[in-house]
């Protein structure tokens, strides 16, 4: 029932309620999209656009084969989807304005193989996120006068000349490739000299050192002649990255400067302690020595059927890409995570902290533990389950955790996903599954114990253990966990108010400020709060 001071306090904040929701109203805007110009194949293949400011857009794959010569001049290109090259076909990019029109990096790449052709000159070749160019088995491409960030990989006995250009993207050797730069102002942000495919052999490879180039060939610096070669003539390397393979090769790196040290590490159990980012005066794991030199961003594993365990390390990319793999990871960082090629992970998780992203494509990983996202820039699922385990703690205001607390969770649909309750710490735990369908969910958690509540956003890139401080019904002035006044005044208010009518896909949703937790900020919320107007913990 409500008291006479509680009908007054209703009528003089009712006015200014309704003066903040005009205030704080949502306007929608619209912006007519761009026209473009989309062609067929068949005018793609044979008409010649003579300037820049024609552009033809081809929205499917790209296929040169046979004999096929295919000749893109004087004009703007957008392709979005894949362009292969094979049998003894020509693709031919010059005087042109090249675009590949992706969503996310490496979504779609143009490959030459066989005995085909590739041929840039006078080009801007540009995407949204660096695109991959795959040189394969006995092909050829040249470079000449052209800014791109598209990432060249030469594999096989494939040949890349690379002349009078500026890449932004990475380049990657193996195999027997041949690759020549010269009179280029930067090839960024590596080059990547891959040695993992060798038979047993002795390396030893030294002057691996960023910066300008007079000249600097691969054969005079490495004891193994038999490989790709590669040569740089009055260049700018911005630096480089080296892939070895533990317990096949005995390996030796000195006097250089990497951007990455790349590990493959298969059917083995490995402990690694202290791996650090920084400089080496002499470190070895098993027959790989690292000799007065350096390791600048990030050390990289490559994990097929191991046992592994990573402690107080810093930067590691984590990278399994097959078999079975049991991966515990304790007090470190991980620069990014990334599963691929059917892979099946699990990983255990302490004071565990990932800074860059993570990407998996077919494969099965199981994630344990307590864990931190942090700012994770690119996250990717597809065709892929992940089944994590969130552990939580429930505690009031001033951090004591709660026994009994109710716990619901809810998924977008408002559908109850999960129900439990604390144990005598406080604690207590769920699993969810994601896949590719579901992987950018936000579900809502919600925690009750008598007159206390709270409420928080729970995804697939959660910060475990999930922190849940519960406080007084309409005490939500803070989006932040565990710094809300324990007073419900004013600001509580206004903070219901500015998210008045948002739901869960909202950009400024917050579970918080959803009182009787029906998915949408509402009149009863600001109710609820309004009858608890001064109340404190």
């Amino acid at each position: 029932m409500i008291i006479s001071w509680e009908r007054s306090l209703l009528r003089s904040k009712g006015s200014a309620i309704i003066l903040l929701l005009i205030l704080f109203g949502i306007f929608s805007f619209s912006r007519q999209a761009p026209t473009e110009c989309t062609v067929s194949e068949n005018t793609v293949f044979t008409h010649s656009l003579s300037t820049y400011e024609n552009v033809t857009t081809h929205k499917e794959n790209l296929i040169i084969n046979g004999t096929q010569t295919f000749v893109i001049e004087n004009c703007t290109y957008i392709q979005t989807g894949n362009i292969d090259v094979s049998g003894e076909g020509r693709l031919i990019i010059r005087d042109a304005r090249f675009t590949v029109n992706q969503s996310y990096g490496r979504q779609y790449s143009i490959s030459i193989r066989e005995h085909s052709h590739f041929e840039m000159k006078n080009v801007e070749a540009f995407s949204a996120w660096s695109f991959p160019i795959f040189l394969k088995d006995s092909a050829d491409m040249e470079i000449d006068s052209v800014s791109s960030n598209c990432s060249p990989e030469s594999w096989d006995n494939s040949s890349l000349n690379i002349s009078n250009s500026t890449l932004y993207g990475c380049l990657y050797m193996r195999d027997y490739a041949q690759v020549l730069i010269s009179n280029s102002t930067r090839i960024s942000p590596y080059v990547t000299l891959d040695f993992c495919p060798l038979p047993p052999k002795s390396i030893s490879i030294e002057g691996l050192r960023p910066g300008f180039l007079k000249r600097w060939n691969l054969y005079e610096n490495t004891s193994v002649l038999d490989i790709f070669n590669l040569t740089v003539e009055d260049s700018q390397i911005d630096g480089w990255e080296t892939w070895f393979t533990l317990g096949t090769n005995q390996v030796e790196v000195k006097d250089s400067v990497l951007n990455s040290f790349f590990l493959s590490i298969s059917n083995a159990e490995v402990s690694l302690n202290g791996l650090k980012t920084g400089f080496y005066n002499s470190w070895n794991l098993g027959n790989v020595y690292i000799v007065n030199s350096s390791i600048t961003q990030n050390w990289g594993f490559l994990l097929w059927n191991v046992n592994t365990t990573f402690s107080d390390c810093c930067e590691v990319h984590l990278h399994p890409y097959g078999g079975l793999n049991k991966i515990s990871v304790e007090n470190s960082t991980l620069y990014t995570l990334i599963l691929e090629n059917g892979c099946n992970a699990t990983i255990c998780s302490d004071q565990t902290i990932v800074n860059g992203g993570v990407l998996l494509s077919d494969s099965n990983l199981w994630l344990f533990g307590n864990i931190t996202f942090n700012g994770v820039a690119s996250c990717r699922v597809t065709s892929s389950q992940v089944i994590r385990n969130y552990n939580l703690v429930v505690a009031d205001i001033n951090g004591n955790p709660l026994q009994d607390a109710d716990l619901t969770l809810l998924d977008a649909k408002n559908m109850i996903v999960w129900n439990g309750i604390t144990d005598s710490l406080g604690q207590a735990n769920f699993n969810l599954t994601f896949v590719d369908s579901n992987y950018t969910d936000t579900l809502r958690l919600y925690a009750v114990r008598g007159n206390l509540s709270a409420a928080t956003s729970v995804t697939f890139l959660s910060d475990t253990p999930v922190i849940v401080h519960v406080h007084i019904l309409g005490d939500v002035s803070s989006s932040t966990p565990g710094v809300c006044d324990g007073r419900v005044d004013m600001r509580d208010i206004s903070y219901l108010v500015i998210r008045f009518n948002t739901k869960p896909s909202s950009a400024n949703w917050n579970p918080n400020a959803d009182i009787n937790n029906d998915a949408t900020v509402n009149m009863r919320d600001i109710s609820i709060a309004i009858l608890n107007f001064n109340k404190h913990e």
